[in-house]
């Protein structure tokens, strides 16, 4: 429209066409794979990963510590950086889910995002929001009907419902909900604790909150 927001399209590969531009990152940081390839998309002026993170190890090398779904008490005690995968299936959450991180991970000096990327901020999401204008959720969320309510995926960004993970719940809300990391340090209003910023993406709204570091969320990515 005249505010350049992508308000509407009748299909998919319309949307695409004025909102994506086609290219590939391989980050050969994926130790269980020996790399991943991202796809990137372009939505308005934005080049985000399509993919969440897979990296198993800090951009200087060094590993990300991995926790199974039994190991919540240790997790929980991790402050170095961790990772863990939803339900601990290798074969099928890993390759379209990626990794559930913890807070620590993503603020870790060593690097979590490949070189020229970075971790999304809040401002990243508002930007997007903007653009979108309305039906936000509906438009990131991807057509995979492991969604209750399954997404248009017109901007491309493929959103899936890969819930998330705590020492209170374990893993938790796949299906109906994903929470991603931005990089913003904030204080949590009820327990006045460190925290960082969380963008919840559900059935049908995008919103912000806060987080503490021993959550596991997805991390995206956008290009510097």
């Amino acid at each position: 429209n005249d505010l350049g927001q992508f308000v509407s399209a009748d299909a998919a590969d319309g949307a695409m066409e004025t909102t994506q531009e086609e290219y590939t990152v391989v980050d050969k940081r994926s130790a269980l794979d020996d790399s991943f390839t991202y796809h990137v998309v372009k939505v308005g002026t934005q080049y985000w990963f399509e993919e969440n993170l897979h990296a198993t190890l800090f951009r200087d090398g060094s590993s990300i510590k991995m926790y199974k779904s039994t190991e919540a008490a240790a997790w929980d005690n991790n402050t170095t950086g961790a990772y863990h995968v939803y339900g601990d299936d290798m074969q099928y959450n890993w390759l379209d889910w990626g990794a559930l991180y913890n807070g620590y991970a993503v603020l870790s000096d060593k690097g979590l995002a490949p070189e020229g990327w970075a971790v999304t901020t809040v401002a990243d999401w508002n930007s997007l929001k903007a653009y979108l204008a309305t039906g936000q959720s509906t438009k990131v969320k991807s057509t995979d009907t492991s969604w209750t309510k399954v997404g248009t995926n017109i901007t491309g960004l493929n959103i899936m419902p890969g819930g998330y993970f705590s020492k209170a719940t374990g893993d938790n809300a796949d299906g109906n909900d994903v929470y991603f990391w931005n990089s913003d340090k904030v204080v949590d209003s009820l327990f006045k604790t460190e925290a960082l910023s969380t963008t919840r993406v559900v059935n049908s709204i995008i919103t912000t909150g806060t987080h503490g570091y021993n959550f596991g969320h997805y991390v995206r990515c956008i290009r510097k």
